[in-house]
């Protein structure tokens, strides 16, 4: 694993699969919740709608496209952070080292941001408060990951200081869990009344974040895998 070059291929390669699956999963769950919100849609339309430019089959492999470029970008950044902090990132195996940080990525990327502003199907949402509800996510989304990285920087302190086991983790987790508490209070809240049966919006949510769990958890044990047999490999 010399080199940065070592960890962006791997990187590139464990996101492409996360992508993968994050695709299917998409194409074969998510898909359906969609389909019912873009029928509930049509019906709500008045003076008849108009064509589609794409099939809906079409939508589907685009938006799967989209899912395993979407994903290669993330391993890519997966692998950067991981060079970056490969030898302080704590577990005793490549494999180890590389499931943490995917768990502290969906948290960061995926969970706090989307538990304030959740995913939504196309029947939901005003047009008009697009740009108003993407600056929202993208501001929260900056914040959760400076907060991880507060976190990280925390732990590495104490650490140094010879404080650990449960007081490390009590310090961490409880400062960590207060700000991302403050920042959900001091975000404004999403604008967009909801119109559609709760039981659309609840799968769809859940479907939402099990797609992206599923991306960054593939990704994390592609790459350890990986970076494993390199290691093995290597003698190392």
């Amino acid at each position: 694993m010399n080199g940065i070059k070592a960890f962006l291929w791997r990187g590139a390669a464990a996101g492409a699969l996360g992508g993968l699956a994050a695709a299917l999963f998409q194409a074969l769950v998510t898909a359906r919740q969609i389909d019912i919100a873009l029928e509930i849609e049509a019906a709500n339309e008045t003076g008849g709608g108009s064509d589609e430019m794409f099939s809906r089959t079409t939508q589907v492999a685009g938006g799967m496209l989209a899912a395993i470029i979407y994903g290669v970008l993330l391993g890519v950044i997966f692998a950067v952070v991981a060079a970056a902090l490969w030898r302080a990132l704590p577990g005793r195996t490549a494999f180890s080292r590389s499931i943490k940080l995917a768990v502290v990525a969906f948290v960061a990327w995926v969970l706090v941001p989307q538990l304030k502003y959740p995913a939504n199907p196309p029947a939901v949402g005003d047009p008009d408060t697009v740009g108003q509800r993407t600056v929202s996510y993208l501001l929260l989304l900056v914040v959760s990951i400076g907060l991880a990285v507060g976190a990280w920087e925390l732990w590495q302190r104490l650490t140094a200081r010879g404080i650990d086991g449960a007081t490390r983790f009590a310090a961490v987790a409880g400062g960590y869990l207060a700000c991302v508490t403050a920042a959900y209070l001091i975000a404004p809240a999403n604008p967009d009344p909801i119109d559609v049966p709760a039981n659309l919006i609840w799968h769809f949510r859940i479907d939402s974040l099990a797609g992206n769990g599923l991306l960054w958890i593939v990704t994390g044990t592609a790459f350890g895998f990986l970076a494993d047999r390199a290691l093995r490999s290597a003698g190392t």
